[in-house]
């Protein structure tokens, strides 16, 4: 988002030891016992008594199905005291901004503990703030109950404080826009996740159809969220497929932790291939390859919540990639709604219902046989909703009314 930013015009505040630097300008790393004193208090107290982070994958804008155990609660329970804790906005780190004179400050939030430290920082500095809004974390994080309901109180709060110094906002796509615009009574600006167009122009240009041998269905991602039973059932559909003169082979991307599983679903189903990892430089390539591309998202209730409104990466992509896309899952989910509504891609329902699934792959195969290796110039439109240049521009603007305002 801020590739074409100068970069002495932006200063990146780090609040996390996991957060990955990527500054080329002035910048500082703040350790996160510093602005977070309850938490430093907690872990000097339970020493190597400490509960383990949640590893399930799920954050506490997800709700948890099923069991849980006594140990994971704990360990939830901690961190959400941890989230909601005070924060402290002092230090020799602040001599460094104050002396960069910020006009206004970026950040994704994304949790109760950065929205209370942008929240303070914004007044220490009498400086704007524009909330950064990817997914639905603000409507859904600690709603699961946790600390008798007292995480959500303070999440609430902190939020609406954050909100109280933000002229306007920005949003990961269009459906997000509309609904936030109504919801919190703000301006938003859709910057979202985008491509470079014309870097993809020159793949596709270069790409070879295939003649022969079996049609390539292509996914990439993982194999978490329930996935894994959907690929089985897009598997098992493809293995069966009448319409087509070819047959299909489903091909995986899958990370290098999810290869077993990967394995496992080959062994099953007679369609699906295990093409291993794929490097993230080389993920262009290897979608434009393709015949057609899979996306999935997940259809779990307490998942679709936090995801409902969020656009993936992967969409600009598949849609700068020209190939054209089966889509499984929600039909109001913002990256499905979206391949849908470009005419990128054929809805395959929630993977619950094999006919309609195959009627989907039927279409698929129709278009395949009347544009076997879709070329042309991109769409103006979408170079205009997803190009990395007309991102980039939208966030300028943005930024500069938050300024003026």
């Amino acid at each position: 988002m801020f590739e074409a930013w100068p970069s002495d015009q932006l200063f990146e505040l780090y609040t996390h030891t996991r957060q990955t630097q990527s500054a080329t300008g002035p910048h500082v790393r703040v350790a996160p016992l510093s602005v977070a004193p309850l938490d430093g208090l907690v872990r000097t107290a339970l020493g190597n008594r400490m509960p383990k982070p949640v590893t399930d994958g799920l954050n506490p804008s997800v709700r948890r199905t099923g069991h849980v155990s006594a140990a994971t609660r704990l360990r939830l329970a901690v961190t959400s005291a941890n989230d909601i804790g005070p924060v402290l906005v002092r230090g020799r780190w602040l001599e460094e901004i104050e002396r960069f004179r910020p006009q206004v400050i970026h950040s994704l939030l994304g949790g109760v503990r950065i929205t209370k430290f942008v929240s303070a920082l914004s007044r220490r500095l009498d400086v704007p703030v524009v909330p950064h809004f990817m997914d639905d974390w603000m409507d859904n994080v600690f709603t699961d109950g946790q600390l008798g309901g007292y995480a959500r109180r303070v999440a609430e709060r902190s939020i609406g404080q954050v909100l109280e110094r933000s002229p306007l906002i920005l949003t990961v796509g269009r459906s997000m826009q509309r609904e936030y615009e109504r919801t919190l009574g703000r301006p938003a600006e859709v910057v979202g996740n985008s491509v470079d167009f014309d870097a993809f122009e020159d793949l596709v240009t270069m790409r070879q159809a295939s003649s022969d041998g079996p049609i390539t269905l292509r996914y990439v991602g993982g194999l978490h969220l329930g996935r894994a039973d959907v690929l089985r059932q897009v598997g098992q559909v493809l293995s069966d497929q009448p319409h087509a003169t070819r047959p299909w082979r489903l091909a995986l991307n899958v990370p290098a932790h999810d290869i077993p599983r990967a394995d496992e679903l080959a062994r099953e189903v007679s369609s699906i291939t295990n093409d291993g990892s794929v490097a993230p430089e080389d993920v262009p390539r290897t979608i434009v390859g393709a015949d057609a591309l899979l996306f999935l998202e997940s259809t779990d209730p307490g998942i679709t919540s936090f995801t409902r409104l969020s656009v993936s990466t992967k969409v600009p992509e598949y849609l700068a990639s020209r190939r054209p896309v089966l889509a499984v899952g929600p039909s109001d989910q913002a990256s499905i709604a979206t391949l849908v509504r470009t005419g990128a891609a054929m809805f395959g329902g929630n993977g619950t219902s094999p006919s309609v699934l195959n009627d989907a792959v039927a279409a698929l195969c129709q278009r395949l046989e009347q544009e076997p290796d879709r070329q042309g110039s991109t769409e103006p439109a979408l170079r205009e909703e997803f190009g990395r240049p007309e991102t980039q521009e939208r966030l300028r603007r943005a930024l500069l009314r938050a300024t003026s305002s």
